[in-house]
This record gives C-alpha cells, sequence and structure tokens, in this order.
C-alpha cells in the first residue's frame, strides 16, 4: 500500500489541500478552495484520489471557524483515516522555542512557515500576506522576530465600506509607482509601502536578500517585491510535508 497524506492548511479564508506521496517525497496535487466547501466537494477537485487515497490526514488549523469541526468529521467518513492537527509541542525538537515564552500561543501557520524557512534557507527571511500579513525573521533555528499587519486588500475593503469610495476602485495588483487616479493611487501606495515594510525588515536583520521568501495569497499582487525575492506558493503545506517526514508519522 503507498504511504500518502492529505495535508490540509485550514486558513482564515480558504482550505489548501494537497496530496503527499511519502514514498516518492513529493506533493503530488494541490487544491485551494473556500471554506464553504465540504468535505466531498474537495476531494472530488483531486484528479487521483482514487488512485492514491490516503491513509494518514495532517492538518494546519489557523482559522478557529465552527467549520473546521464537521469538516473533519466528514473526513473520517470519507478516508476511514486518522487525523492528526499539528499544535505547538510538535516543533520543540525541529525549532528552538527557547526564546519564546511557555504562556504564548504561536499559530501552526507561522511555525510551520518557520520551519519550512529554517530547514530549506537556515537564516532567512519569509513574509506570507494572507488574510493578515506577517514576516518571520529566522536565526539559528529560532524565531528571531516576528512583524504583524493588517492586510492591504482588507484594508481598501473596509475604506470603501465607511466611504463613498467604489469597491471596483480597489486594484487587481499593487503593481503601480505612481497614481494618476484612485485605483491607481491605491495600487501605487500599497506596492511602496509593502515595499518598504520588507525591505527595511530584510535591511534591519541583516538577511541576504536571496535568502527571502514571500508567499500568501495576495504575494503574487505586489509588483515590487516580487521583482525582488522569491516567491514560494504554499508554503504552510511544505512545511506540514516537511514536518511529516521528520517525525515520520
Amino acid at each position: 500500500m503507498k504511504n500518502n497524506y492529505l495535508l490540509i492548511d485550514y486558513g482564515n479564508s480558504y482550505i489548501k489541500a494537497c496530496i503527499f506521496d511519502a514514498d516518492a517525497d513529493r506533493i503530488v496535487e494541490t487544491v485551494q478552495v473556500p471554506k464553504t466547501i465540504n468535505a466531498r466537494e474537495l476531494f472530488s477537485l483531486f484528479r487521483f484520489m482514487g488512485d492514491r487515497k490516503p491513509s494518514k490526514v495532517v492538518e494546519s488549523i489557523t482559522s478557529v471557524a465552527e467549520y473546521v469541526q464537521p469538516f473533519n468529521k466528514q473526513i473520517e467518513e470519507l478516508l476511514k483515516a486518522d487525523i492528526r492537527v499539528v499544535s505547538q509541542r510538535d516543533f520543540k525538537d525541529v525549532l528552538d522555542l527557547s526564546n519564546i515564552k511557555k504562556d504564548v500561543f504561536i499559530g501552526s501557520d507561522i511555525l510551520l512557515s518557520a520551519y519550512y524557512a529554517s530547514k530549506t534557507l537556515k537564516e532567512c527571511c519569509v513574509f506570507c500576506f494572507g488574510t493578515a500579513y506577517f514576516g518571520l525573521v529566522i536565526k539559528n533555528n529560532q524565531i528571531a522576530n516576528c512583524y504583524l499587519t493588517p492586510s492591504i486588500t482588507k484594508g481598501l475593503e473596509q475604506i470603501c465600506k465607511i466611504t463613498t469610495i467604489p469597491h471596483d476602485y480597489i486594484p487587481d495588483l499593487y503593481d503601480k509607482v505612481n497614481g494618476d487616479n484612485t485605483p491607481n493611487s491605491f495600487s501605487a501606495g500599497a506596492n511602496l509601502m509593502i515595499e518598504g515594510f520588507v525591505d527595511n525588515v530584510v535591511k534591519s536583520n541583516n538577511i541576504d536578500p536571496k535568502k527571502v521568501i514571500i508567499t500568501g495569497g495576495d504575494a503574487f499582487k505586489f509588483g515590487n517585491i516580487k521583482k525582488k525575492y522569491k516567491e514560494v506558493k504554499n508554503v504552510v503545506l511544505l512545511g506540514l510535508k516537511e514536518l511529516v517526514k521528520e517525525k515520520k508519522w
């Protein structure tokens, strides 16, 4: 029987899932769906689910939404597989958490991003642009610094709610450097603001720009940082893959 895993990243806005073939050490297929979908619908999107039916499920739960519990119940009914939810204690022997206070909770998305970055790049930075944005500085297998900031897109949506600015003025891409109208001004402002955020974190922590990862659903939108730094998709799933291998689950 093949050693296949279903890896799931329950985010605040989306569910990302992949089939990991542990024998071949590769992710076979990845899908992303809104959190309103059910497990049966999710499985129907995998082309190879029939041939590679997972025997184990490993999950990262970022969202505290009530949808996760019924979703997992459906998975158990459909796959008859054990489900392991990653927790902070799973990282004690793979990340140095000695600089984190014992009563401080760190989300599994942050820990998995840090673990993947540390394992692949050692001393580095990883920036995730999702529902909220965070930047991590990794040194000596530790999270040396963490930076959190609100989402540009969510902020612009809020502006449109409380002003007369139309919602369709929110640009699809933040790739302008000058603003000659409202949408282009939003685009240029967001582009330069995020560039400044990332550049300052990288410079102030003395990180080699070649060892910077950007990821998350909004990462592709920011024109200037995409030109400077490497985009890696689905870092949380990649972190789950590496953790499964390390722990031999």
